[in-house]
């Protein structure tokens, strides 16, 4: 084996296990535990049941990169997945990192460029090839999550609710987690259901950037989880950027997946504005 998957809790990392399952590449999964403010939650959704069930792979974690004190108020932690990478490298010695690069990233130490550059120079340094790369550098994660759901999980599981359930359940997504879990209920729209409803357990605030992403990907593969009451502000920042972005791109030369994604949004918008 000479791959490890640089293991978050969140969508991203979550399909790029299964992606590489999906391509029968055997795989380590590494989690380093920033001492953030949402860490705990995260260490302690991988020794959820439901998560042993779906991964069937244990997390290593790794307590060396402590950088709690450099975390903003937006709880973004400056240059943390370039340092992850590099002792990535450190602590395993697999020659392939895998991360969960799409799209859809916000931060600037997360895109193909970064991590070619990096590979090129912990290549230079190690004296063999070590790539950093992600297999969704050109995806939104919208669109990932509908494939994914919409082919049962990439075959790895026996029906679509079943996947869905995976994602609900196996993923953590929130800057700012509440001390104590609360019931969010659940809404599935499943090809063999009309609906199908879960009582979601979580610590995720649903009030967040954080939680919008998560909720708006999982909305495109049927999968409806409600922002809470208090995130119109967050619901309005989202639409209206997504509302101005389709009404200056030009249809001919515009980017096609960044307007799938800015269209997801609006959808998730609209559905949450008539149902909160």
């Amino acid at each position: 084996m000479n791959n490890v998957v640089l293991y978050s809790g969140g969508i991203d990392s979550f399909l790029v296990h299964h992606w590489l399952n999906k391509e029968n590449i055997e795989h380590g999964l590494l989690y380093f535990d920033l001492d953030g403010i949402y860490s705990v939650n995260e260490v302690e959704l991988f020794e959820s049941y439901y998560f042993k069930r779906c991964i069937k792979q244990n997390v290593v974690v790794s307590n060396c990169l402590h950088m709690g004190s450099l975390e903003q108020g937006d709880a973004f932690i400056p240059n943390r997945n370039l340092l992850a990478t590099i002792m990535a490298h450190s602590i395993t010695s697999y020659d392939n990192i895998w991360i969960g690069g799409t799209l859809s990233d916000r931060v600037n130490d997360n895109n193909k460029e970064v991590f070619d550059t990096l590979s090129d120079l912990l290549s230079k340094m190690y004296g063999k090839r070590i790539t950093i790369t992600s297999p969704f550098w050109n995806d939104h994660k919208a669109t990932l999550v509908k494939s994914f759901v919409d082919s049962n999980g990439w075959n790895q599981y026996d029906n679509k609710l079943e996947s869905q359930r995976a994602l609900i359940h196996c993923t953590f997504s929130c800057y700012y987690p509440l001390p104590e879990k609360q019931l969010v209920k659940t809404t599935i729209e499943n090809s063999a259901l009309d609906s199908y409803y879960i009582d979601l357990l979580t610590n995720e605030c649903m009030n967040c950037p954080a939680c919008f992403r998560k909720c708006m990907s999982l909305f495109s593969a049927g999968i409806y989880i409600p922002m809470s009451k208090k995130s119109l502000v967050i619901i309005d920042k989202y639409y209206n950027e997504a509302k101005e972005y389709l009404a200056t791109s030009n249809d001919l030369f515009g980017d096609s997946v960044m307007k799938d994604r800015m269209e997801a949004t609006i959808s998730y918008c609209d559905y949450w504005r008539n149902h909160v």
